[in-house]
């Protein structure tokens, strides 16, 4: 007979699920655009069956997936157990908009499937295959809770999925049977024996770190100053801005698409990384936006975070989150480009001298064994606000991928909203192309394609301030390539730099 198992969240897992309300949704998501012919069978319609199988063939990479929550009596407290009426036929699903479908109606369709909460009496994860777009395109629109997977993770399962070569083969499914639920009072009795050991697991961790004297004063001298800057930095709340006021329920995506040459160029001429490049876009766009909107922007200290990936070589396999994040002010109320984007270069390179990604790490730490009412505590200072926009940049792979078959054209990353940030935004690079994915509040920002219109203009300020030459020819991305492959060349603009993916 098979033995019942669960498994305890971690406490930065947990904490996606306490941030989690009506107007929240903890849910990472994104777009994938496809050249659709291979999926679309003889008669019509994608083969959503043999999607479902192949899905089905790749959920060992992440068990996750197949497991949901259940909840400890008395203690209320979250852990992992297997869904034995786990059907991956709920979670794979299938969508179509009106033949031909645009752009923009597939941006509407993204927004109302972004906008619903996970049920989180399933495992909680969703794809979407999305057909009906024009030039025989599908998308894969997927969502994934936050306390499933940090970005890393999500991506790993997705790099699982496709493949570098046009193969259409379904490989067969592992074995997996589900293990059993265990009984409440084994839960009861488990979670009981983990909160009367936790003063020993701490002695021990302190006996370890003090073996080695010379790493516990580098590292504490380290963490001490991380944590300065994390508090520093994020003691008093956000400003507030248009941007950052109460939001609901109902979401607003958008996308466009930049040549990863030109930015790569932008950073060549003017110093710094790509990040910094992709920094002072955000922050120059910002500023656009701000002042069309007929905002004061003197002296405002506007706060974005930058999510760090802080999992070890040792944590490649634990399936839980592992990620922290820079805190940084954009010089928003700087007038000069040259300057902003000098004082963006010079911040980052201040936050990695100080690794203050490691300040809020020291905290997600001390929380796995922090008694509930100081794990509360801590959780509410930590939703007081102290950052205005998260903006999320993963590299991608610079080849061409396919899924089943249809080459990979494009993705766009959807990050979720926090409470009171109208906003975010989420860039992956992918052959030789930035991917950007804008999730807004519906109503809180109506105008997000305004915003977007900012991040194109600020881009062609700076492609003045490195002295670009107009119409430079760089690499063409997927999408490209395939428009040209079907006798759709389009002439590019003197500023091709930045367009809206079609």
């Amino acid at each position: 007979m098979a033995t019942a198992a669960h498994e305890r969240l971690s406490a930065m897992d947990r904490s996606f699920l306490v941030f989690e309300d009506a107007g929240e949704h903890m849910h990472l998501a994104g777009v994938a655009i496809l050249d659709g012919r291979p999926l679309i069978r003889p008669e019509g319609g994608v083969a959503i069956e043999r999607i479902r199988r192949h899905f089905g063939s790749r959920l060992h990479w992440l068990p996750r997936l197949r497991q949901r929550l259940a909840w400890v009596p008395i203690y209320n407290s979250p852990v992992w157990v297997d869904d034995a009426d786990f059907d991956v036929s709920y979670h794979v699903r299938q969508a179509a908009l009106p033949y031909p479908g645009d752009d923009a109606m597939l941006k509407g369709l993204t927004a109302r499937l972004a906008s619903e909460p996970l049920d989180r009496n399933k495992p909680l994860w969703e794809f979407w295959i999305i057909e009906g777009l024009q030039e025989e395109r599908v998308a894969l629109f997927g969502k994934m809770h936050h306390a499933v997977a940090d970005g890393i993770l999500a991506f790993y399962f997705f790099a699982s999925l496709v493949s570098m070569t046009p193969d259409t083969a379904v490989e067969e499914a592992p074995p997996w049977t589900p293990q059993p639920v265990p009984t409440r009072s084994s839960l009861l009795r488990d979670e009981f024996v983990f909160q009367t050991t936790r003063p020993i697991a701490i002695v021990r961790d302190a006996v370890e770190v003090l073996r080695t004297p010379d790493r516990l004063l580098s590292r504490a001298s380290e963490g001490l100053r991380a944590l300065r800057h994390v508090f520093g930095a994020g003691s008093s709340p956000a400003p507030a801005t248009p941007l950052n006021q109460r939001i609901g329920r109902n979401r607003r995506c958008d996308w466009l698409t930049l040549d990863l040459d030109d930015v790569k160029a932008i950073k060549k001429r003017l110093g710094g990384t790509v990040n910094d490049v992709v920094l002072a876009i955000v922050g120059g766009a910002v500023r656009r936006f701000l002042v069309d909107r007929g905002v004061d922007i003197r002296g405002l200290q506007y706060r974005v975070t930058v999510p760090v990936n802080v999992r070890g070589q040792d944590e490649q396999g634990l399936m839980n989150n592992r990620v922290s994040g820079w805190l940084l002010t954009l010089p928003v109320d700087e007038p000069d480009a040259q300057r902003r984007y000098d004082l963006v270069s010079q911040r980052t390179a201040e936050l990695k001298s100080v690794h203050q990604e490691i300040g809020p790490s020291l905290l997600q730490r001390a929380l796995e064994y922090a008694p509930a009412a100081l794990t509360l505590t801590i959780r509410l200072l930590i939703r007081l606000n102290s950052y205005n926009l998260v903006v999320s940049n993963l590299p991608g792979p610079p080849l061409p991928l396919y899924f089943l078959g249809a080459q990979l054209v494009g993705g766009y990353p959807l990050v979720p909203l926090f409470e009171n940030q109208g906003l975010s935004v989420g860039i992956t690079s992918y052959c030789g192309t930035l991917y950007w994915g804008f999730n807004a509040d519906r109503d809180l920002v109506p105008d997000l394609d305004r915003f977007v219109g900012a991040v194109r203009a600020e881009v062609d300020e700076l492609r003045d301030v490195a002295a670009l030459e107009p119409g430079a020819e760089t690499r063409p991305g997927p999408a490209r390539a395939l428009r040209h492959s079907a006798g759709r060349r389009r002439r590019r603009s003197a500023r091709a730099a930045v367009r809206h993916s079609e």
